[in-house]
This record gives C-alpha cells, structure tokens and sequence, in this order.
C-alpha cells in the first residue's frame, strides 16, 4: 500500500486491514455467522461472532509528538499515555499565564474539544511540537498486524475490543496482543520456535480469555489502569499448556 499506510475495512463489526484475505462460516452450534480472516496461505487466522462497539466508561490522557524521520522528511508522530495527575499539571499550566511553561513557549493553547468538552493542549516550543488529550477510550473492535524479520518472520497482531474471538497461530514467531477482549481463546501452541524465536501473548485488561502455549512460549495477563497510565502483571507463564485469565 502507497507509504506504509495500512487501510483498514468493516468486516463483521470490525476494522481488519484491507489486505487479509476474509470469509464467513456458519457456526455450527448457534447457527449464527462466524467471520474469519487469514493472514497467510498456513492458516494463521482469526475468527469471530458479530461485534457491537461499546460505550466506555473511561478516560484516557495521551501525548503526542512529531520527530523527524533519519530516512525522509515525513514527521513520525510518537504516542504515549500519561496520568490524569500529570494532564492536570500540565492543563493548569497551560492555563495559566505566569507558568514557566508559557514564558518559555513560542505558543501554548488550552481549550475544550467543541462536541465533546474533553480538554486538549497545544505547545510550540524550541524542542517542537507538543500535544496533549483527553477523551473516552476507544471501544470499536479494530485487529492489526504486520510481519517482520528475515530468518525468521515474526507476526504482530494486535487485537481490540473483541469478544468471543478465537486465533490460531502462524508456523512462525508470534507476537500476540489483546486489549479490553473477553472470552478469546489463543492458540499459538505449535512447535515451530525455539527459545529465541517463540511465542508471546499478552492479554491487557478484559476477562475469559485463555493461552494455549507451547514448550518455549510465553503468556502475560495484566491489569492497565488508565487514570494513572500503569500496567500491573497479574500472571506470567512460560511453558506448555493452558493459561486461563
């Protein structure tokens, strides 16, 4: 796809990349349509029932910044969360005038998102642009991936928001994430790795979901706390078998 840019479609309530090859199977205990998505010619896939976004009940606080690229003069934008402690220190500032941060900016704007009164802060300074929000997390159902490495391929997927999916790994290395899911299932379990080249799953907030792992792969259950942007491991597995949540 022209410059990287991964495009992303509507498939059974959610976003995959345009380019996984999909279809749809009947499930053949409710009857119900299942939708599944292959990311190579081995079987690697995902499937899943029809997905309905959520509402959220929580908040989130990020801050982005732009770097120059060492391989082309496109801006890389860099996204990382903050606490809601640290977006509180940095809207007082904003909004105020005799802060060191206004007397060392070339400009520094606070305001309210219109249609939604979440808070948003721009600074400008020597360093470069600095922006920073809060807003509801984000609930749509979304899978993402890529593929990488030249021994070995190593697939990324990452999985939001989805419930009841289950995926079936690749006969390479990979590395699996799943963010506010419930009742998925993992199976990345076949021996195709070694101790360098294994599996990994981690399963961030949600609840039901299980790893079925192999020998030298490896499984994590943690616990993101978005108000003070902390993760904390509940569970971590090395080794054959099945890891519940």
């Amino acid at each position: 796809m022209g410059n990287n840019e991964v495009k992303y479609v509507e498939f059974g309530g959610v976003l995959i990349p345009e380019n996984c090859r999909r279809t749809t199977i009947p499930d053949e205990n409710t009857g119900k349509t299942l939708y599944c998505i292959f990311f190579d010619e081995d079987g690697t896939k995902i499937t899943y029932p029809k997905q309905t976004k959520k509402e959220s009940a929580d908040m989130e606080y990020v801050k982005l910044t732009a770097g120059g690229s060492l391989f082309g003069s496109k801006p890389k934008v860099h996204e990382n969360h903050i606490s809601k402690a640290e977006f509180d220190s940095l809207w007082r500032d904003a909004r105020s005038v005799t802060s060191c941060e206004n007397m060392n900016a070339n400009s520094v704007k606070s305001y309210l998102k219109s249609d939604s009164n979440y808070r948003h802060i721009e600074t400008s300074t020597s360093t470069g642009l600095k922006y920073y929000y809060e807003s509801k997390v984000d609930t749509t159902p979304k899978i993402e991936y890529s593929t990488e490495g030249l021994v070995f391929d190593t697939k990324r997927v990452k999985l939001s928001n989805i419930d009841g999916a289950k995926y079936r790994g690749s006969d390479d290395e990979d590395i699996v994430t799943a963010t506010n899911c419930n009742n998925c299932e993992f199976d990345v379990s076949d021996k195709n790795n070694n101790m360098i080249f294994n599996d990994k799953v981690k399963i961030i907030n949600g609840s039901g979901n299980k790893v079925r792992a192999g020998e030298h792969d490896k499984a994590s259950f943690v616990r993101y706390n978005y108000t003070t942007a902390k993760e904390t491991h509940l569970k971590e597995y090395k080794g054959e078998g099945t890891h519940k949540q």
